[in-house]
């Protein structure tokens, strides 16, 4: 009985692998961008909260952006940062760079549960843009990004588009994993929206209409969670106009980020993107998200028994095997494109570190508190 469940386990998960792969190899490449032949008015959107350290160097890859800067323009919101955050961004010479302080758009005594929605909705109401495109204060993008988000919008009518988020800078054997995971939440990313699933995306790098925004009334529905401005949104975009969320499959509009410094913090901010999965999914894919959870699951289950039975041992690590060779076979490509298949040697020992981090991460996500960005968050 026991070997049959174990079978069918893995049989499930080889069959998701290969259809990961399948999605993945099906992503269109992009589209050169069109010099100056574009007519999108374009809005970027960097909410910002003490990233003193960071701020400069974002803004500094907006500005050499080969878009034309007539059709761009930059609304910097500042999230009651603490720190230098305003006064850098203030003196930064761009004139088509904005700052709006969050806090003179709350209304007194009324509470915020989630300010980054916030800042968005603030910034969207004071655009002018067709085109919304988010991305992080401690980001920073080549040159071609606006361009090649452009162009696949002017080219394909997606309402929502995905861009590609990786680490880069990594130092240190706890980096490159954290590195190789990210790699892989792109990978399920892109798979999952080409496939026409979309589960999860990244608002450091997304873009979508301004006028569809509004018109399914924003974060309205899900501004009472913390975290969420990119998972929910493209969920509901999702349901208005299915087929017409996408992922850009191109290097060109590759946005970077530094990796967590430490184990604390890299749990506190997995702990946060647990918060918001499988809320707000269609039905059919919760099936999905316990398999997943039960699948990883069974490696520790069957390490603790293997002291009652010696032969679950060797299932163990014939199991974990197959689980390595089939990640491998589909992160070959994914890193290729990230730039990032040195570190597919890191894959087997990265499963002594994924596996309990997606258990621990996962459970807690359900129930517990995290802290991020200097505050408290339920």
């Amino acid at each position: 009985m026991i070997v049959l469940i174990i079978s069918i386990l893995a049989g499930i998960y080889g069959a998701f692998i290969l259809f990961q792969l399948y999605g993945w190899l099906r992503i269109p490449g992009c589209r050169s961008p069109k010099g100056d032949r574009f007519t999108t008015r374009v809005t970027l959107i960097i909410p910002t909260r003490n990233e003193e350290d960071q701020i400069l160097s974002c803004l500094q890859s907006i500005k050499a952006q080969t878009y034309p800067e007539n059709l761009l323009e930059v609304i910097v919101v500042n999230d009651h940062s603490t720190d230098q955050t305003e006064s850098l961004v203030r003196g930064f010479e761009a004139g088509n760079v904005r700052l709006i302080n969050l806090s003179d758009h709350l209304a007194p005594g009324k509470p915020v549960w989630a300010f980054k929605k916030k800042a968005i909705e603030v910034a969207i109401g004071q655009s002018g843009g067709d085109l919304v495109v988010t991305t992080d204060a401690d980001c920073i993008a080549g040159k071609d990004w606006i361009s090649s988000v452009v162009t696949c919008y002017e080219s394909g009518g997606c309402k929502l588009i995905a861009g590609p988020v990786g680490l880069h800078l990594e130092r240190g054997f706890f980096q490159k994993l954290q590195s190789l995971d990210f790699i892989s939440l792109q990978g399920l990313t892109g798979s999952l929206l080409q496939m026409g699933n979309p589960v999860i995306c990244n608002g450091a790098n997304l873009a979508y209409e301004r006028k569809t925004f509004l018109e399914l009334g924003g974060f309205q529905g899900v501004d009472h969670m913390a975290s969420g401005d990119d998972v929910f949104l493209l969920q509901k975009i999702n349901r208005a106009y299915p087929g017409q969320c996408c992922f850009l499959k191109c290097r060109k509009a590759l946005v970077r980020t530094r990796a967590q410094q430490d184990l604390a913090s890299f749990f506190q901010q997995r702990i946060r993107w647990a918060s918001k999965t499988g809320r707000g999914n269609r039905p059919v894919l919760l099936p999905l998200l316990v398999f997943l959870y039960c699948w990883n699951l069974l490696f520790p289950v069957m390490a603790l028994f293997s002291f009652l039975d010696p032969a679950l041992l060797k299932w163990f690590w014939l199991l974990l095997l197959y689980k390595t060779i089939l990640e491998l076979i589909f992160l070959y490509p994914v890193a290729g494109f990230f730039g990032r298949r040195a570190m597919l040697w890191c894959l087997p020992l990265e499963q002594f570190f994924h596996i309990p981090y997606i258990l621990v991460a996962a459970f807690l996500g359900r129930f517990k508190t995290y802290h991020w960005k200097g505050r408290k968050v339920s």
